[in-house]
């Protein structure tokens, strides 16, 4: 009997460890602690979701434009953002960077992904954000709201910065990226927060996908991407001569202006 009991302790300790990543919590900056205690690096997120992605629900938390620009992982279910940039675009003296303002929907929205994998809040939720640090708030704030296993993936999609070297400051020491685990620059519509809420317009996001989405798969390409804004240059450009002077500039300013005022009172 006793030995039974022993053998049962011995897989759970193992299957613990297969999820957890024996990742000691004392280890990590305070930021990147979350009260349930629930830790994944980006490897063990990855090796999660061959295994158990019928079972778990992987959220991407960083920024719309984050994941335009930076990519986003390939198995990712979701990005919702937990936080926005602010509108006006403040900034943070402390942090020494642009203010940023919580998603009001974030939960709402968790939520919804996960009923759309047939999931509940008892099953597994991984948060990725760049680092570490706004994935543990968003796992703090999904265990307050009745998650129960909400994992943080504490080195992100980017990883930390360097300390030291010729290299300090920059994110070269882990994270997704870094561990060349699979990600993309395209972005699969479906996979993406179309609300709009940023900007206080519904829809713009949307609108802005469905105009960018050349080939109409329902992702958007750095090509289609980098297309999209050469065109942009060429209208601007009014004597087409490759550069845009300061009268080219106040007339695009001015043109901008009356397409605004005209769809505000149509």
């Amino acid at each position: 009997m006793i030995k039974i009991i022993f053998v049962f302790i011995a897989l759970i300790s193992a299957t613990h460890s297969t999820i957890a990543g024996n990742i000691d919590s004392n280890t990590m900056p305070e930021n990147k602690r979350t009260k349930a205690g629930f830790y994944l690096d980006s490897k063990g997120a990855y090796d999660l979701m061959q295994k158990q992605a019928g079972k778990s629900l992987f959220i991407d938390v960083r920024t719309r434009a984050e994941v335009a620009f930076v990519g986003m992982p390939d198995i990712v279910d979701a990005n919702v953002p937990f936080k926005y940039l602010s509108k006006k675009y403040k900034w943070d003296e402390k942090r020494q960077n642009f203010k940023m303002k919580s998603n009001p929907n974030f939960i709402a929205e968790v939520i919804s992904r996960l009923s759309q994998k047939g999931l509940t809040k008892d099953d597994k939720v991984l948060v990725m954000c760049r680092s570490g640090g706004r994935s543990a708030g968003a796992a703090d704030l999904l265990t307050a709201a009745g998650f129960k296993q909400v994992y943080s993936v504490i080195d992100g999609f980017e990883g930390d910065a360097a300390k030291t070297g010729v290299q300090k400051g920059k994110r070269i020491i882990n994270g997704w990226k870094n561990s060349q685990l699979p990600w993309s620059f395209s972005l699969d519509k479906n996979k993406m927060d179309l609300s709009g809420k940023t900007k206080g317009k519904i829809g713009k996001s949307k609108k802005m996908l469905k105009k960018m989405d050349a080939n109409n798969d329902g992702m958007i390409s750095r090509d289609e991407f980098d297309r999209q804004h050469e065109k942009k240059f060429g209208k601007m450009d009014r004597n087409k001569d490759g550069v845009l002077d300061t009268k080219e500039l106040e007339q695009s300013r001015k043109t901008s202006k009356r397409e605004k005022m005209k769809a505000k009172y149509r």
